[in-house]
């Protein structure tokens, strides 16, 4: 193909754009022209393009009239994605540049969890990835990573509902890109896996008598841990790193330190006078809040007080349900619970328990 000849011209069917450069050749090869509103920008245009066509002409022209035709083919297979060749290329090169690896994805799951760990993670969130990277194991064996593919993960994800669905989604999608990072794949195959839709369901509460047949059935020990859990709404791994330290009884609130609190920003709850009646005989100068075997006695006291069912977030949700009926400060409610904003308790905990239940619940007291 013989270069155009380009030149500058005066255009007469326009209003503004009085200059024209001709002789241009767009991607495709066909000929093109650009219009400009002074003769100074078409020079200046037609000057550079002159100087590039002189620059590729040489390459250009001794390229096989196979390559030619092939890079316009491409070109035009391209064009409906919005790409282009040189794109195209580097995206294809970045792939090749993946380290083959026969890497399983028990030996990944392994390598990843101990990078956490090196991380000082809390021991809460590690059993969590942990459990959830098992059960993944555990279900794709011991197969190299260039085997997994989207669809099958996807089809797995199918058994998983709601919030627990999302959940292990985002595990995946992390661990999987710290495969990209090191260069065991070339991109996240759960990336195109989108998150599932989550219905807004009404929050379940302890009622009054459910939560003070409860705290009586709990051993002393025991008690303060599920008494800020349902008087100053902290959340369950927020109690378990808690210190009597930030237990001020005299000041009147609970230091939620950033190392402790999920959002990693300090805050400070309230203690309300029966909380206050509740810690005063069990508080200490030092040392955590949280007892041992939590879990074996929260079993037991719900047997005990004849609870059948314990809530998700039961005494985070009680709280903030009754917060919000009794003291009808939204804000302060926001703050006191560690959000960014009221978008939440607006849509969960208006008018969930009545005011009359709410005075009765902030009167609870061993």
């Amino acid at each position: 193909m013989r270069p155009s000849k380009i030149r500058v011209a005066k255009y007469e069917h326009s209003a503004t754009s009085k200059w024209v450069v001709e002789g241009l050749r767009n991607n495709a090869g066909k000929r093109s022209r650009r219009f400009f509103r002074t003769k100074a920008e078409a020079d200046h245009f037609a000057r550079d393009a002159l100087a590039e066509q002189r620059q590729f002409a040489s390459s250009s022209t001794a390229l096989p009239a196979d390559l030619r035709l092939s890079a316009i083919n491409c070109a035009k297979k391209l064009k409906p994605y919005g790409k282009t060749l040189e794109q195209a290329t580097d995206a294809l090169i970045k792939s090749l540049k993946v380290v083959p690896t026969k890497l399983s994805i028990n030996q990944l799951v392994s390598e990843y969890l101990e990078t956490k760990r090196s991380k000082g993670l809390s021991a809460s969130h590690i059993r969590d990835i942990t459990n959830r990277f098992n059960i993944f194991v555990g279900a794709f064996d011991s197969r190299p990573l260039s085997e997994l593919t989207t669809s099958g993960i996807e089809a797995w994800l199918r058994k998983y509902e709601g919030q627990n669905h999302n959940n292990y989604l985002q595990r995946l999608t992390s661990l999987f890109n710290y495969a990209v990072k090191r260069g065991y794949l070339a991109s996240n195959p759960v990336g195109p896996i989108e998150r599932v839709k989550l219905t807004d369901k009404e929050v379940e509460i302890l009622t009054v008598e459910q939560t003070t047949q409860f705290l009586n059935a709990l051993p002393d020990k025991a008690r303060p841990y599920f008494t800020i859990g349902a008087f100053a709404g902290l959340r369950p791994r927020e109690i378990e790193r808690l210190e009597w330290s930030d237990v001020q009884l005299s000041e009147g609130f609970i230091r939620v330190r950033a190392k402790v609190a999920k959002t990693a920003s300090n805050r400070l709850v309230d203690i309300q006078p029966n909380l206050k009646a509740w810690l005063s005989p069990h508080a200490k100068p030092s040392g955590p809040v949280n007892p041992p075997n939590l879990r074996r006695i929260r079993l037991a006291a719900q047997q005990k007080s004849g609870l059948q069912r314990w809530p998700q977030d039961g005494l985070r949700h009680s709280f903030a349900s009754y917060h919000l009926a009794h003291f009808r400060n939204i804000n302060d409610l926001a703050t006191q619970m560690g959000h960014t904003d009221t978008k939440l308790i607006f849509r969960h905990y208006r008018s969930v328990v009545s005011k009359d239940e709410a005075a009765r619940f902030w009167k609870i007291a061993p």
